[in-house]
């Protein structure tokens, strides 16, 4: 099924890096790459609708009793089913992988660390058939046409709230379209959680957020963000020639890449592995890619269109690990004790005995914040410090 869409999806691939490398003139094409993925995305969605009412027919033959099938006729029937969902899961990875060139277009316009509170919401149903979206469509050409750069929110994972989202003047804006003159109790509620969050990018706080009634405070990073996305890329253009490609690219942080399988691979990992000190944290970054978490996106991630159309299709896979020792002399230094509890929803707990620790102790750091070492390619040090200093800051 990806195969099929190959040629497309390379194409916008390099389309969202070109945009991405010069956003103020690109923006016409921002547009146009819209326009596109709304195209395929409708289309695909159609797919998927006739599909299902294939499977409908094909199981209500099953269960007609006059005339009954025999047990090979039976058999060929489950089968032509079972090849019907495959086709349905392609075209749902076709879906996922649209929407992140959206989030590409909606991280070259927005702060990322804006878009993560506007990311955690229930997903949208199919665009097409939406009420509606014929105006949207038409509000989003209006504002480019007013110089303004607008983004369809359906088109992306990781814009959940309202209609459009715009950046005018270097501030962000959502809007709701509505297809009809009222405005009910649905569509007030929904211009008021957009608000909220709005008023929370502004304010820097807010007494509820992510489905929890509490209060929540944005804090500002303690140093310049430092990722190596260039030496992944490097890495990955290595592999895509020999096969094979690793590097420690930061003292107890760990990248391999395998555009091939065979036991050298295997022994790849294992070697690597050997190399930490202590017990390896190793993350499999191909089976996060269409996980919603209001990540910095792959496909801004992967400069390569084919490397990052074999990354999506597993022809590509890219490996991180960390030295989990390194964690925890870091932590150590600055009189942290460190338990390590990578499957819940808290990674890493921090305890201390210090008296300037008074008032902190056992606090976590989230599965959320911990996953960006894998999912956004960030150096190891410079989080680890991130995250000291975030629990080292005075509550006001």
């Amino acid at each position: 099924m990806l195969g099929y869409y190959k040629r497309s999806l390379t194409d916008l691939f390099n389309q969202v890096q070109a945009v991405h490398r010069d956003p103020d003139g690109q923006a016409k094409v921002c547009l146009k790459i819209q326009l596109r993925l709304l195209a395929s995305t409708i289309r695909a969605e159609q797919k998927i609708r006739q599909i299902k009412h294939s499977i409908r027919v094909l199981k209500k033959r099953l269960a007609t009793r006059y005339p009954r099938l025999n047990e090979s006729e039976a058999k060929a029937v489950r089968k032509q089913i079972s090849l019907s969902r495959c086709r349905i899961d392609g075209y749902r990875q076709v879906l996922a992988i649209l929407r992140d060139i959206g989030d590409a277009l909606a991280f070259t316009y927005i702060d990322k660390w804006d878009i993560k509170p506007l990311a955690f919401k229930e997903a949208p149903g199919f665009l097409s058939g939406k009420e509606g979206l014929k105006k949207e469509l038409n509000a989003l050409k209006t504002i480019f046409a007013r110089g303004y750069v607008g983004i369809l929110n359906d088109l992306t994972n990781c814009l959940r709230y309202g209609d459009i989202s715009v950046v005018k003047n270097g501030e962000l804006l959502v809007f709701e379209v509505k297809a009809g003159r009222s405005r009910g109790g649905r569509t007030n509620r929904q211009s008021q959680k957009a608000q909220r969050i709005l008023d929370y990018l502004d304010t820097d706080r807010t007494d509820s957020l992510y489905g929890v009634s509490c209060e929540f405070r944005r804090i500002s990073v303690h140093s310049q963000e430092v990722d190596h996305r260039n030496a992944l890329n490097a890495l990955v253009s290595k592999a895509m020639r020999q096969g094979t490609a690793y590097a420690e690219v930061e003292n107890g942080l760990h990248y391999i890449m395998l555009a091939e399988s065979s036991p050298q691979a295997l022994g790849l990992i294992e070697a690597v592995g050997g190399k930490c000190k202590g017990k390896p944290i190793i993350a499999l970054v191909n089976e996060i890619t269409h996980a919603n978490r209001g990540y910095w996106p792959f496909t801004l991630s992967i400069r390569s269109s084919e490397a990052l159309y074999r990354f999506y299709s597993n022809e590509l896979t890219v490996l991180v690990l960390v030295d989990s020792e390194i964690v925890q002399e870091t932590f150590g230094a600055h009189g942290l004790q460190t338990e390590l509890r990578l499957a819940e929803d808290w990674s890493v707990w921090l305890s201390s005995t210090r008296p300037e620790h008074d008032g902190w102790i056992a606090k976590g750091i989230s599965r959320h914040f911990f996953g960006r070492l894998f999912a956004e390619f960030l150096g190891l040090q410079w989080l680890l410090e991130e995250a000291i200093t975030k629990r080292e800051q005075p509550e006001t």
